[in-house]
């Protein structure tokens, strides 16, 4: 196993600004999908998740589909680079889905490795190796 490389200082005074292109985590999730920047483009669903990787990127949202007020919603993955962050014709700013409600709905139900049937902690492949069997203890009285 590699030994990770030194971690540098971070300077926590100088603090971090926000831009206008940064998108926080909290407003992401529960922002509507459309399929377009038309006023009457259709709403898919919303953001309920983020999926982050390793290195800190967003790799996929995931979308509550379908449904009456959250009762029989499906949730769909979704590339995090299939969205466009645009700005709407009635001025406002919205993600867009190149998609149809149809496709998410046919889409696969988004799952977790705890949602699987057997998920588990325990690891992929069992790498202990069994206890001997044991033998009967030596008797500690001896003949005489």
């Amino acid at each position: 196993m590699a030994t990770p490389a030194p971690r540098q200082p971070v300077d926590i005074l100088s603090g971090y600004t926000r831009v206008d292109t940064d998108r926080l985590a909290s407003k992401i999730i529960g922002s509507p999908v459309y399929d377009g920047t038309a006023a009457d483009a259709n709403n898919l669903g919303k953001i309920s998740d983020i999926v982050v990787n390793e290195d800190g990127t967003i790799a996929a949202v995931v979308l509550g589909v379908g449904g009456f007020l959250g009762i029989g919603e499906k949730q769909v993955a979704v590339d995090y680079s299939a969205l466009q962050w645009v700005v709407a014709a009635d001025n406002t700013e919205r993600f867009v889905l190149n998609a149809s409600k149809d496709d998410l709905t046919n889409a696969p139900d988004f799952k977790t490795v705890d949602d699987q049937p057997g998920a588990s902690n325990a690891p992929a492949s069992d790498t202990m190796t069994p206890a001997p069997e044991s033998t009967a203890p030596a008797s500690s009285s001896a003949a005489m």
